[in-house]
């Protein structure tokens, strides 16, 4: 069994850029939704709850400044579009905050004028094979 799930805490910028910081925030519209955001981190007490051994686990982040951090900059926010109506809502961000059409140059222009390192939630791996007797 393999899965491989997000660690959102692990998201964060340095130099701070309180926009992406902001679009990271708003993954709080998932878990009023009921999503678990950590899952990724929880996926030991998965397996050993549902019966396989405690798997093997790996993280993998995207990091990198904002040239290098590009893709997952679109990344965020394509789903904050996705989620946009639920955010606002939810009263996380204003409609101008989450404008999809100018979300991706305000973010990399924001991560560039401080040549700030993105890193993206952790993705987490998890594996583990059943032992057959």
């Amino acid at each position: 069994m393999v899965i491989v799930e997000p660690a959102w805490r692990f998201a964060r910028s340095l130099p701070l850029v309180p926009l992406y910081e902001r679009c990271c925030q708003c993954v709080q519209a998932f878990r009023s939704a009921g999503v678990e955001t950590e899952m990724g981190i929880k996926l030991h007490w998965a397996f050993v709850v549902a019966g396989p051994p405690g798997p093997a686990m790996q993280m993998c982040p995207i990091i990198g400044g904002p040239a290098a951090a590009l893709d997952w900059l679109r990344g965020i926010a394509g789903i904050v579009t996705t989620i946009q109506s639920e955010i606002i809502c939810l009263g996380l961000a204003i409609t101008d905050e989450v404008d999809s059409t100018t979300l991706v140059g305000r973010l990399h222009a924001e991560a560039g004028a401080t040549d700030s390192v993105i890193v993206a939630p952790g993705t987490v791996g998890a594996w583990a094979r059943e032992s057959r007797s």
